[in-house]
Order: structure tokens, then C-alpha cells, then sequence
């Protein structure tokens, strides 16, 4: 409940200020010149598919919409300064990713990453999944094996979101079945090699230098956060934007010029 009504200020918040912004009494185009994004998206649902393919429409028009991989490539190449580039990735594998957004995706010949928490996908009750590892509820339970075979053949990525959705800022974590053993189960049952991974919820609190170390260990080649930046060249750990599906053009513009962005925090040992 308390985290709901974060999240509604939160947004409420981010709505008026984007306002603000576009009034003129900010001027967006002082923050970032250069927009450098992987943007984060949860589930799609039919409420918000006309805003989706609004939002889409706006990538596409305005800015070079890479795939992860690329993505990767180019940030580490370094690019030109007015050279926006923008990846989508979605994370839990949601079932109306499949059935709602990729469609969408395709019309507009976008690739993004899913990452997906084996547990979701294996779990024989996927609603009492959601509720107790995700803390949300969400309709329409988890992709299939068989849906994310269909998006690897029409050029998707995929990449790890551990095995049950685990807080890697919490005591005792299993690194070998959450990192290995989920990697290994994607790699056999899509028969697609797993290079990324990304920490569910994603903040601060939800690291620690040992987890960040543990993914390095069991051999990913990049992790990703939730934290809203512009990545750096050579960074393991690569920041994410999230973004709700319900946003206008004006918020999105304002969330990706870097108007709310986290202010750095350490990382706990």
C-alpha cells in the first residue's frame, strides 16, 4: 500500500513538473543535449495500448532506436554528442508483452531485450507468483517457452532476471541458482546464449558489490539497474529509465533528457 502511494506521488509529481518544463520556465534543452537511454518497460496492458503506440510512434520519429546488443557496441565505441540513441528492454515477461506490445513493436521494426525470471515462465500458479515475488498484480500470468521462441525467430533478445525474482540487496542469496542456474535453464529451453542480466526491482537498496561481483563471476558480459542515467562507456553495471506506458510525449522527453534522475548513492558492501 505505502509503495502504491509512493509510486502515485511520484508520478503526479513527474506529470506537473514536465509541465513546467515545457512552459519555459526550464529549458530541456539545457539538460542533456545528447540523449543516451535504456528505457524499461513492465506490462502492457489493453488500457494502455493506444498510449503505447503513441510512445512508440515518438521513439521512432525522434530518435535511433538501437537494439541491446548495438546499443552495447556503440556506447563503448563512443558516439557524436547529437547522436541520440535509445534501447527498449521489458522486464518479468509479462504475457501481454507478447499478446500487446510486440505487435506494436514489429509495426515500427523494434527489437528490444526481455528479461525474464525462470521462475515466472516454470511456475505452475503464475498469479500466486506475481503476488508473493513481485508484489504486484498483474493479469494475464507470464509468456509461454514457446511465445519467447516466437520473438527470438522475429530478432528479440533475451537476458536473465534471475530465477525467482529475488532482492539481491537482502541476506542469503543463492548466486549459483539465481544467476547460473537461470541462465543455464534460458540457454537450454531457447537454445540462445544469455549474456545479460538485469536485478529485479533495480535500485540502490536492491545491489550490493557482492551481487554486481557474482554476475561478473558467472560470466555475463553486462548487468543492468533501475536507476535513471545515461550509461558510461565500459560500465558493467548499466542504468535503466523506466517509463510508464502511460506517459505523454512531453514527460517522456523530459524523463530522457535527464530532468529525474537519481542522485548517485552507494552501493551497501
Amino acid at each position: 500500500m505505502v509503495k502504491t502511494i509512493k509510486g502515485y506521488i511520484w508520478d503526479s509529481y513527474i506529470r506537473f513538473a514536465s509541465q513546467v518544463i515545457h512552459r519555459g520556465d526550464l529549458n530541456i534543452n539545457h539538460r542533456n543535449k545528447r540523449v543516451c537511454r535504456i528505457a524499461i518497460y513492465h506490462d502492457i496492458s489493453e488500457k494502455c495500448l493506444d498510449n503505447f503506440e503513441k510512445q512508440v510512434k515518438y521513439y521512432h520519429n525522434n530518435y535511433r532506436i538501437l537494439s541491446l546488443n548495438d546499443f552495447i557496441v556503440e556506447l563503448n565505441e563512443g558516439t557524436k554528442e547529437d547522436n541520440s540513441a535509445l534501447c527498449l528492454t521489458f522486464d518479468d515477461a509479462y504475457k501481454s508483452i507478447y499478446q500487446n506490445a510486440a505487435p506494436i513493436l514489429d509495426k515500427y521494426k523494434i527489437k528490444p531485450c526481455i528479461f525474464v525470471p525462470v521462475g515466472f515462465i516454470d511456475g505452475e500458479d503464475n498469479q500466486w507468483y506475481i503476488r508473493d515475488n513481485f508484489k504486484a498484480n498483474i493479469k494475464g500470468g507470464a509468456m509461454s517457452w514457446e511465445d519467447l521462441k516466437s520473438l527470438i525467430n522475429r530478432g528479440y533478445e533475451i537476458g536473465s532476471h534471475s530465477w525467482s525474482h529475488v532482492d539481491f540487496g537482502s541476506k542469503g542469496i543463492d548466486y549459483g541458482y539465481e544467476l547460473a542456474d537461470s541462465r543455464n535453464h534460458l540457454q537450454k529451453m531457447l537454445g540462445q546464449k544469455i549474456k545479460y542480466f538485469a536485478f529485479p526491482f533495480g535500485m540502490e537498496r536492491n545491489l550490493s558489490f557482492e551481487a554486481i561481483n557474482k554476475v561478473k563471476e558467472y560470466n555475463y558480459s553486462r548487468c543492468f539497474s533501475g536507476i535513471r542515467r545515461n550509461p558510461e562507456k565500459n560500465d558493467f553495471l548499466l542504468p535503466r529509465t523506466y517509463i510508464n506506458p502511460y506517459w505523454n510525449e512531453k514527460i517522456i522527453e523530459c524523463v530522457l533528457a535527464g530532468y529525474f534522475d537519481k542522485k548517485k548513492e552507494k552501493v551497501h558492501e
